[in-house]
């Protein structure tokens, strides 16, 4: 794991037989199908976290051809220095399950190469069936639920097997207008491809999670913005903007999605109160990635996790965020799951025994 790096374009490591090899450099349809979307979570070119380290795992189909590809994210544990904790990011086992006892192998492989402690998988599906099946094909791997998730379980699914206008009276009443006020604004919608709109993504970042209670963690906006450049179809970063400002500091608002396979995610998205506008600003952003994923051909939208039970008009921390995503759409369902695999389990409950005394 020495080699791993967060730089595309670094270790790719094949699975052959019972073993783990050093391949070619990585090269740039991470995470797809022989003929399938791409899943910009596997993308060697996707950013990654500042600092982050990551290598990538090719898993063979029966016919021996590269057939998906991992990330596989590095972090170190704070109780045992030297020891590394792997993650990686949500696969998207819909029509692929077979492939689930490659990976299955693929991730044993992995957990017996030196100062592993354990690695953690999540997987993400809108159908439960395919959950529950691949969660067996993980058991028999030696994978077990994870006690907490990292991630969201639960998220607003929208059906894009529908006509754009279909999808648009499907919404409430409310968010159309909302929508529609863009027009009666001084704003407008605009494709972020400038690099000199970091620092007020990161600023209306900040302002959001300061606002709704939310973690702030910094992203690393300019890649990200070169990669929703170079690669249209994948990721798409929009903003609305004060029609009379043309400076980043005239944004107010924005939102990203990322092809996930078959959906795209909601990923991120901010927004500064502006009163002299007089109308909610994320939803013209939001509006503008669902019809995006569906001019791409994506087969649902993922609204990146709600909180289960959340009905509109709530009073919570966060229950803004939720009513404004229950705002496109009521199908809230359970679409996530996270497994781990301890590689030195008796270590590791030594350590969560000592950690429960006050100890590492």
């Amino acid at each position: 794991m020495g080699e791993a790096s967060s730089e595309a374009g670094t270790t790719l490591l094949e699975a052959r037989g019972r073993r783990m090899s050093p391949s070619r450099r990585v090269g740039t349809n991470g995470g797809r199908l022989a003929g399938d979307p791409i899943a910009v979570a596997h993308d060697p070119d996707w950013p990654g976290i500042s600092g982050e380290r990551r290598f990538w795992l090719a898993i063979p189909s029966n016919q021996g051809r590269e057939s998906w590809r991992l990330g596989v994210r590095v972090g170190y544990s704070r109780k045992m220095p030297g020891f590394r904790i792997l993650r990686v990011p949500r696969v998207f086992p819909d029509g692929r399950e077979d492939l689930l006892d490659a990976v299955g192998d693929a991730l044993e492989l992995v957990t017996r190469r030196p100062l592993i402690m354990r690695l953690t998988l999540g997987l993400l599906s809108p159908n439960r069936a395919v959950l529950e099946r691949s969660e067996a094909i993980l058991t028999r791997h030696g994978f077990v639920k994870a006690e907490f998730m990292r991630s969201y379980r639960h998220s607003v699914c929208i059906d894009l097997g529908r006509s754009v206008d279909d999808i648009f009276q499907s919404i409430h009443a409310t968010a159309r207008r909302h929508v529609r006020a863009v027009a009666k604004r001084p704003v407008g919608l605009k494709i972020i491809h400038d690099e000199r709109y970091a620092a007020r993504l990161d600023t209306l970042l900040r302002w959001t999670m300061a606002r709704t209670s939310g973690p702030y963690r910094k992203a690393p906006w300019a890649p990200i913005i070169g990669y929703c450049r170079r690669y249209p179809d994948r990721a798409r970063l929009v903003g609305l903007c004060r029609s009379e400002v043309e400076t980043p500091d005239g944004l107010v608002a924005f939102a990203l999605g990322i092809r996930q396979a078959d959906h795209v995610e909601y990923l991120a998205a901010a927004s500064e109160r502006a009163p002299d506008l007089r109308f909610p600003l994320g939803y013209a952003p939001a509006w503008d990635l669902i019809q995006w994923s569906k001019s791409i051909g994506a087969e649902w939208f993922d609204f990146g996790g709600v909180t289960p039970g959340s009905r509109r008009g709530e009073t919570s921390p966060r229950a803004g965020i939720a009513d404004f995503k229950l705002m496109f759409g009521n199908d809230v369902r359970d679409v996530g799951r996270e497994f781990v695999i301890e590689a030195m389990p008796r270590v590791n409950r030594i350590l969560s025994r000592l950690g429960r005394f006050g100890g590492v």
